[in-house]
């Protein structure tokens, strides 16, 4: 399909030169200056129908913050959102669509953040400014499900999250001072059930009475009876649609970030006799690389059957018109359960993931709900075989029963409603 990118790929963050201790030096001189500014963004009136908007550190548009911004903006008139960003190619996107949008640093901007009783990210409160946040009434909506251990829940040394609550008194202090956000304690969380609140309050150490089985905003996409594609997707969503209306069976891989040994190790795929296999088949397959993967994956460059979708575009919208999902150990697996349609587990480095202590709250093979294959040959079996077991979609309809209190596209509301219902308390 190739087709083109939202405008604010072409934006990319600037890189980043000289030694690497200047810049560290450097960044904790600039914190140490704007800690007054954090302490008197506390006495600011804030209006209770003001709230910002922000995602991964300011540098996206997309996940739950994304979804439940766009909710408001279009449902509630009483509440005005605002969406602050690090990137202008987003700033001028939004404002072209009719959406209020600022810089994070940009005067209008700061002043809108300083005013806002409000605050909703999905991984904390610099995807926004933490330094104009407190005050505020911190939503914190995640960018998943629990699967990997995460938070206070880390177990092992290695892993670099592990310093953050089980490190030593030194470690700690210098993590509390250089990064503030990490020990920021969210007002509310949303959750998919209430084994998935227990662990949200565990593992940020949250009150239980904090987190609400809401549902997530991203997934009312995938259950909503209508969607219309937005100026962001709507290319890439035309072109996938189209491909069903003529007969294509679309499948999509959603791989996880990788690290340490896992990260090195290179995709078995033979990306060139996949997309032969995929033609012969009337078959076609995008593939969107995680966020934090940084190699350049230029080996589905030309296919005709294989489009690698940009970062910057949401998944959830694609997987509505997704017959298959092949993923590893993406909590996107759990968005694509409330469909009810085929996984595929493609888990070859399963032995190097897990021990680069990415250890999953449970054992893999109890909460795979489809065919989990470890080499190239193994996949390309199952998508040959192209119906599933009988015992596939038993399992998938218990995990989906299991890990999905609603299923009814009203989560957007429900979060809306949980943040005010707080906020007036």
């Amino acid at each position: 399909m190739n087709a083109g990118s939202p405008p604010q790929q072409a934006e990319r963050r600037p890189p980043r030169g000289g030694p690497g201790w200047l810049r560290r030096t450097l960044r904790r001189l600039y914190r140490l200056a704007l800690y007054p500014v954090y302490f008197l963004s506390g006495f600011m009136p804030r209006d209770a129908d003001l709230w910002v908007f922000g995602a991964r550190n300011g540098l996206k548009f997309e996940g739950n913050a994304k979804w439940l911004f766009l909710y408001v903006a279009q449902n509630v008139p009483e509440v005005t959102p605002v969406w602050i960003a690090r990137r202008r190619g987003i700033v001028d996107e939004l404002r072209n669509a009719g959406f209020e949008a600022h810089l994070a640093w940009e005067a209008r901007g700061v002043w809108r953040q300083l005013r806002a009783a409000v605050f909703v990210f999905m991984l904390n409160s610099p995807d926004i400014n933490y330094w104009t946040s407190r005050g505020a009434f911190k939503a914190n909506l995640q960018h998943g499900t629990p699967y990997k251990r995460f938070g206070r829940d880390v177990i092992d040394p290695d892993n670099p999250l592990y310093a953050n609550h089980a490190g030593n008194l030194l470690e700690r202090l210098a993590i509390r001072f250089g990064s503030p956000s990490t020990h920021q304690r969210a007002d509310f969380t949303c959750s998919l059930s209430p084994g998935c609140s227990e662990i949200w309050a565990r593992a940020t150490g949250i009150p239980r009475a904090c987190v609400e089985e809401t549902g997530n905003p991203r997934n009312d996409v995938l259950l909503a009876p209508v969607y219309v594609p937005q100026s962001w997707d709507r290319d890439w969503y035309a072109g996938f649609e189209a491909l069903r209306a003529e007969g294509v069976r679309v499948i999509g891989y959603l791989p996880t970030f990788r690290v340490g040994a896992a990260a090195e190790r290179p995709s078995p795929i033979d990306w060139e006799r996949l997309d032969r296999f995929l033609v012969e088949r009337r078959l076609h397959l995008w593939v969107r690389w995680h966020p934090g993967d940084t190699r350049e994956h230029r080996d589905t460059d030309g296919l005709s059957a294989i489009d690698r979708v940009p970062e910057e575009i949401d998944f959830d919208p694609l997987l509505r018109i997704t017959d298959v999902l092949i993923t590893d150990y993406s909590s996107a697996y759990f968005d694509n359960l409330a469909l009810d349609r085929p996984i595929v587990f493609f888990a070859y480095d399963r032995e190097e993931f897990l021990a680069d202590g990415r250890a999953l709250y449970e054992p893999y093979e109890s909460t795979a709900c489809g065919p989990i294959v470890g080499s190239f040959e193994e996949l390309l079996d199952v998508l040959a075989r192209g119906e599933e077991a009988p015992e596939e979609r038993r399992m998938r309809s218990i995990l989906r029963a299991r890990y999905h209190a609603h299923t009814d596209a009203r989560s957007c509301e429900r979060v809306y409603r949980a943040i005010r219902r707080r906020l007036e308390a």
